[in-house]
């Protein structure tokens, strides 16, 4: 058991929930059993209309690092937002309310953040499959120290490094400092991560796959999007196009930026398949279309 002198957590978790209350107890049961304990969980329901927050209000009922707020339904970027305003802790944590971690995840991270003095540190993570319970380990950068302009690299290819927030542990001074915040869209991880490893002067990352993320389908293809969905996903090319640009960071990274761009290209035709189960299927099939010329526009 690892403890604070302070009267500050080290560690501040946010979760927002929204309808998950079929996965709720799992995700802060496997928060409440840490072999590291020195943490708070600011759990903020963002309007939902299932149990999920009366599972919030009784973990926070029995033990006092949980915390709960409750809001009208603003999405998961502003529930975040609102969550790091309250958050404490040296470090901050993301856990998503339908996913769970390992009994070592926040020992391994933490550990491993201090013991390099890094301004993140990233575990690995497997696939959970809901239909059959089943875990797939994912393939992620070797275990080390990197620097910046490494660590920046990998993330814009999103292969050893990906754009995920919740599968590490974050310096709160970096985010507070630098005022990062997250964007009101979908995929909002993918322009938070980059801005905030654009910063960092260290990554340490750990060899050990200590977080389970949730999926209910078998496939991406049995997934739907929805016409924003799609928009934002497209957007999210001219976004770190301009970002690259406006912080002189382009010419350096050209090669690692076309990455992502190409596969947001070779993404079309799963979103063609995605937007046919959406009741506003043609709305989205256009935007699609419209979406694939953009692409091109901003890939070199």
């Amino acid at each position: 058991m690892i403890m604070s002198e302070i009267n500050n957590p080290a560690i501040s978790i946010i979760i927002p929930i929204y309808n998950v209350e079929k996965y709720l107890s799992r995700c802060l049961g496997s928060i409440e059993k840490q072999a590291f304990c020195d943490f708070e969980v600011i759990m903020v329901d963002d309007g939902s209309t299932d149990g999920s927050a009366a599972i919030a209000e009784n973990f926070a009922k029995r033990d006092k690092r949980f915390k709960f707020f409750s809001q009208e339904n603003l999405g998961a970027s502003k529930t975040r937002n609102f969550a790091m305003k309250q958050a404490t802790g040296e470090y901050i944590a993301f856990i998503d309310s339908d996913d769970y971690v390992s009994y070592g995840f926040l020992t391994l991270l933490y550990s491993a953040i201090k013991r390099s003095n890094a301004d993140i540190a990233m575990c690995g993570f497997n696939i959970h499959y809901e239909q059959n319970g089943r875990n797939k380990p994912v393939k992620s950068l070797k275990a080390g120290e990197y620097s910046r302009e490494e660590a920046l690299g990998y993330l814009l290819q999103d292969s050893e490094i990906r754009f995920f927030i919740w599968n590490k542990l974050w310096k709160a001074d970096l985010l507070k400092n630098n005022n990062i915040e997250f964007r009101d869209m979908y995929y909002e991880d993918i322009l938070f991560c980059t801005t905030a490893f654009s910063k960092i002067n260290k990554l340490v990352v750990i060899d050990k796959k200590a977080y389970y993320y949730s999926r209910r389908t078998k496939t991406f293809l049995e997934s739907s999007m929805t016409d924003k969905r799609i928009n934002d996903y497209i957007y999210t090319v001219e976004f770190l196009r301009k970002f690259l640009e406006e912080n002189s960071l382009y010419d350096k990274y050209k090669d690692c930026f076309k990455v992502h761009a190409s596969h947001v290209l070779w993404s079309v035709p799963i979103l063609n398949i995605q937007a046919s189960h959406s009741s506003k299927k043609k709305g989205c099939l256009k935007r699609i279309a419209e979406g694939r010329k953009q692409v091109k526009k901003y890939k070199p």
